[in-house]
């Protein structure tokens, strides 16, 4: 290729889950063999470069439940399609993110960078300063138990 990304994306290693019988046609591929979240956890402990996982929600459904995703960048579009493929599963599991940049296109395209925050909070949503109704509320059914 003689563009720069073709050029680069040919350059560095590429992981891919894939079935045996899929054809691995770029250049630096490599086929992820055994159970998926064994094989990347263990190209997480290397020294290697950061992963990137692109266009494959099963791959995210497992790397979530089995928590190796340590950022996400969503994209969000200003259409609706209908039905489709939920980027969270029933098998994700409850973490807090914290927005770390955002940028909007120029056609609408909101693109939001997340990094993992630790566990998810618990707590309520309730106003810290409670109205006076609320209070009287409260103290009335103190006093009636």
């Amino acid at each position: 290729m003689d563009d720069e990304i073709g050029r680069k994306f040919n350059a560095v290693n590429k992981y891919v889950a894939a079935s045996p019988d899929t054809p691995l046609d770029w250049a630096h591929s490599h086929r992820l063999e055994g159970d998926l979240a064994e094989a990347v956890r263990a190209l997480k402990a290397t020294d290697g470069r950061d992963l990137l996982i692109q266009g494959s929600s099963e791959v995210i459904h497992t790397l979530l439940a089995n928590d190796l995703i340590d950022q996400l960048t969503i994209l969000t579009f200003p259409l609706i399609l209908g039905r489709g493929k939920r980027l969270f599963d029933e098998g994700s599991r409850p973490y807090a993110w914290t927005l770390e940049s955002s940028d909007t296109s120029t056609t609408g395209v909101i693109v939001g960078t997340y990094r993992r925050a630790g566990e998810a909070p618990t707590g309520s949503f309730a106003p810290v300063n409670h109205s006076p109704a609320e209070l009287e509320r409260r103290e009335r059914w103190a006093r009636e138990g």
